[in-house]
């Protein structure tokens, strides 16, 4: 999965992916760092905010995870409003 990422930064997926497996390994800490690295590719994917929120707050970093949480319902909320300005355009 680093070697995806590595070749191609621009995926999504192999970010996703790598940040999924690195948790379900129990390296929480690695699943951070990928998906802060994930927020800095793709500032407005509320994806990695939300998933990162989770994991601090099982390592138990309330302060950042509740930032994140905050980053992951703003993003939300602009990808909505965004999906609805879209729509009423004919």
């Amino acid at each position: 999965m680093r070697r995806a990422i590595a070749l191609d930064a621009r995926s999504e997926l192999a970010y996703r992916s790598l940040a999924a497996v690195l948790q379900d390994q129990g390296e929480l800490n690695d699943a951070v760092d990928v998906l802060i690295a994930a927020e800095r590719q793709f500032p407005s994917d509320p994806s990695f905010p939300g998933q990162l929120a989770r994991i601090l707050t099982t390592l138990k970093r309330g302060d950042e995870a509740l930032r994140e949480e905050e980053k992951f319902h703003s993003l939300t909320e602009a990808q909505r409003a965004k999906e609805r300005s879209e729509q009423k355009q004919p």
